[in-house]
């Protein structure tokens, strides 16, 4: 048997999601079922992006016109745009607080954009995080098809 790439439990949702790059399973209620396709289904009417508490300063000053779900945990933030609640996460952590799920995430077809660049982030390298294994910048966590309308949000001009 392979390890698996990554493996987060989420207590709040009770629910346990696990990949090994290739399949992405979610347990949940004593069922396991193999992930293939989320639906969006959004915890609340109007929070399309999730945000840490340490970001929220920064992008609140720069655009009002929408606003943001917040939570304390980066783990849940992602996880929670994995399980379709968001469409987007947008936080400055350290990696240990993402990896997990960005492998999960990646299988399911989300990539890991730089805020600053705009470029997608294909490897973690010295470019993107510090000496001491945080991210640079903030980061934006979301679908392909989603990355311009975001981008467009956060930067008007």
């Amino acid at each position: 048997k392979q390890p698996f790439a990554g493996g987060v439990y989420l207590p709040s949702l009770g629910e346990l999601w696990i990949s090994d790059s290739e399949t992405v399973y979610r347990q949940g209620h004593n069922v396991l079922e193999e992930v293939k396709n989320i639906q969006n289904h959004y915890i609340t009417d109007y929070a399309d992006f999730a945000i840490t508490r340490t970001n929220i300063l920064e992008y609140e000053i720069k655009n009002t016109k929408f606003k943001w779900a917040i939570y304390n945990c980066a783990v849940a933030n992602l996880l929670y745009v994995v399980n379709g609640s968001h469409i987007a996460s947008i936080q400055k952590v350290a990696l240990w607080d993402s990896a997990a799920v960005f492998s999960i995430g990646k299988t399911l077809g989300y990539e890991v954009y730089d805020e600053k660049d705009k470029q997608k982030i294909e490897i973690f390298d010295e470019k993107y995080i510090s000496s001491d294994m945080r991210h640079k910048n903030s980061y934006i966590f979301t679908k392909p098809e989603n990355i311009n309308k975001i981008q467009a949000l956060l930067n008007p001009n």
